[in-house]
């Protein structure tokens, strides 16, 4: 391996550490866990990659971010900045990929946990996992990683199982145009009888005022 490449693949590995370190103050036992799994992986990334034991202090990374609590839209931002990568060196390009699995793997258990409100909360969960998910099968498949292609073939199929089961449960979102603007308390109530459910409204809206919300909204069907 050159320096260059060396270098390439270091980079990528402290890159993801510092945003999942980032993800928590430290206060907690279990923030300060991440960050020191964080830390170590970003001093020793050099010397664990030219010993070859890097994947172990990495998945420590994201392990520990699941123990803090990190959800699953935030391991979906770092999963994105993962994928945008375009590493030119092979072990770049091999460290980008661990890096990926590790983050959707931690992805997938923290969506699985996760208190949706939505089918199409749901159906955007897994439209927005969908296209890493075969990039990572196909990868494993290029590489004749059969156990790799296997257990991702079943994470891909258990994740879509379990979001379309939710969904099947859960109200959709529409959108709703009255003849002019209402409060949000109002709406809550002409929708649901509830006035209590405004900052539904309000949060799926983000109206400048909850005074004033927009004469067309998106709110729950029920």
């Amino acid at each position: 391996m050159t320096r260059t490449e060396l270098n390439e693949a270091v980079s990528i590995l402290q890159s993801a550490a510092d945003r999942l370190s980032a993800l928590t103050s430290g206060t907690t036992d279990e923030g300060a866990a991440l960050d020191r799994a964080c830390t170590t992986l970003h001093e020793d990334a050099k010397s664990l990659l030219q010993a070859g034991t890097i994947g172990a202090t990495a998945l420590a990374c994201f392990t520990a971010a699941t123990a803090a609590g990190i959800t699953a839209d935030q391991f979906y931002a770092i999963r994105s900045t993962i994928s945008a990568l375009t590493p030119i060196h092979a072990t770049g390009v091999t460290m980008r990929q661990m890096l990926l699995r590790m983050c959707i793997a931690e992805e997938s258990r923290a969506v699985s946990n996760a208190i949706l409100t939505s089918r199409s909360e749901a159906e955007a969960i897994l439209a927005r996992m969908v296209d890493d998910l075969i990039a990572i099968e196909d990868y494993a498949a290029d590489n004749f990683e059969s156990g790799v292609y296997q257990a991702f073939i079943a994470l891909h199929g258990a994740v879509a199982y379990d979001l379309s089961q939710r969904a099947s449960q859960l109200p959709k979102l529409a959108t709703y145009t009255f003849g002019k603007r209402r409060t949000a308390l109002t709406l809550a109530n002409v929708l649901y009888g509830d006035a209590s459910r405004a900052d539904q409204i309000i949060n799926e809206n983000s109206p400048v005022h909850p005074a004033f919300m927009p004469d067309s909204i998106r709110a729950l069907t029920e």
